[in-house]
């Protein structure tokens, strides 16, 4: 017997995607301005002050961030996207191309300027996992629908999943995003 798994939001806010939405595109125009996705004690500030008041159980900003910097190092990622993207029948943004940056930005959690834990890293490593093996054209609440197995093993961080997961489909369907999150760093 098969069990039939609904997604139900576990996020308080009922419309907590329109500002998330808004959030995001602000956060990557903050990051696409500077060029690379880098992060500075005034940086982290600056996009704070925009952050939504979603009384999440979570830090809103350390949880993009960091599903950000999770992706950002991902060689093969922006190629997964394209090919998405353009099997959808969608033309990717035409960016103009950004300067490469000087040293690789130290993207490990646990280094300084990092306002996220090892936990919530790793949930982002597991969770762009199971993102990049999705079958083409999942929809994001089926993608929920098949996480399951995590909510089952989580405490109050289950609905850092679902921010976590509208993160990565914000990046997907936003080519736009990709030269700044994917900017050649070495």
């Amino acid at each position: 017997m098969t069990k039939t798994v609904r997604y139900s939001s576990c996020l308080h806010q009922p419309h907590w995607r329109v500002p998330i939405t808004g959030f995001l595109w602000r956060t990557f125009d903050f990051f696409h301005r500077k060029g690379h996705v880098r992060i500075t004690p005034e940086g982290l500030r600056h996009i704070r002050s925009f952050t939504p008041s979603l009384h999440a159980p979570f830090d809103v900003t350390a949880v993009a961030i960091c599903m950000i910097h999770t992706m950002a190092p991902q060689s093969g990622l922006r190629g997964i996207l394209e090919g998405w993207y353009l099997r959808e029948g969608h033309l990717p943004a035409v960016s103009s191309p950004l300067p490469v940056l000087p040293a690789p930005p130290n993207w490990a959690p646990w280094q300084t300027i990092r306002p996220w834990s090892n936990d919530t890293w790793s949930l982002s490593v597991l969770l762009l996992n199971r993102f990049l093996n999705q079958p083409f054209g999942c929809r994001e609440d089926a993608f929920l629908e098949s996480l399951y197995d995590i909510y089952a093993t989580l405490g109050p961080e289950v609905a850092m999943i679902e921010f976590m997961v509208a993160i990565m489909f914000f990046v997907r369907s936003a080519s736009w995003v990709w030269s700044c999150l994917f900017n050649p760093i070495f």
